[in-house]
């Protein structure tokens, strides 16, 4: 069982389906990164999770090339806030 619940942001299922529908990435490779997420595990090193210093408490992580996750995680959330190619975010 999750430890967290997802809560997806507006903006994140818009930049989320541009970027599926692109045939840029694939869903999997998001998939593996959100079940680490909310499962509460720490997440590989792969990914350079980091903090974003001019947005506390949020983090970004890189899912795959430059695809970059922007995230927050609260008591028993994470937010997923938005998504794209680094340069487009």
């Amino acid at each position: 069982m999750p430890k967290y619940q997802p809560k997806y942001q507006s903006r994140f299922k818009k930049h989320y389906q541009n970027m599926i529908r692109a045939n840029r990435y694939s869903k999997q490779d998001f998939q593996a990164v959100e079940d680490q997420l909310l499962s509460g595990q720490p997440v590989a090193e792969k990914y350079d999770d980091h903090v974003i210093k001019s947005r506390k408490p949020q983090r970004a992580l890189f899912i795959k090339g430059s695809w970059l996750l922007i995230y927050e995680v609260t008591d028993d959330t994470v937010r997923f806030l938005d998504t794209g190619r680094h340069g487009e975010i």
